[in-house]
């Protein structure tokens, strides 16, 4: 999935995760990163989302 063709061009860190086949931890330490330089911007999880089930 690209994240510009996402809802709001957003995606959940396991979604990018799983599309990207690395693990939580390396996207959101590379986002991290990219937040920092303002390339992104993190967001809060919406009202009524769940967190994910770990596998």
């Amino acid at each position: 999935m690209l994240l510009s063709a996402a809802d709001n061009q957003t995606l959940a860190l396991k979604s990018l995760a799983d599309s990207l086949r690395f693990s939580q931890s390396r996207i959101s330490h590379a986002l991290t990163a990219l937040e920092r330089q303002g390339l992104v911007t993190a967001a809060p999880r919406p009202a009524g989302v769940a967190h994910p089930k770990p596998h």
